[in-house]
């Protein structure tokens, strides 16, 4: 099944973080601390598969209950790095 969701990169998060929805595995919990600097429980981890760009990556992820700015999955440097690196650009 596909779901279409809103993804932020953090080149600061080691690991990809996505948000509680559905059931997932629950494993250890652990804190992280949110790009905007909130820590947060996460209720362990789940293998997800993202697409992006064409490419796809199988990972496991941190779940959390809420993630910022209304993101679905915050991607870590762990699929970054997967995926060659990120890039960001501008028109002028």
């Amino acid at each position: 099944m596909t779901h279409v969701v809103t993804a932020l990169v953090d080149t600061g998060c080691q690991q990809t973080v996505c948000s509680e929805s559905g059931e997932w595995p629950r494993g250890p919990r652990q804190v992280a601390t949110m790009l905007n600097g909130e820590k947060t429980e996460c209720g362990g981890e789940a293998p997800v598969e993202l697409q992006v760009d064409g490419i796809s990556v199988r990972k496991h992820c941190l779940v959390a209950p809420m993630l910022v700015c209304g993101a679905d999955v915050i991607l870590g440097m762990n699929i970054a790095k997967h995926l060659g690196g990120v890039c960001a650009g501008s028109t002028v």
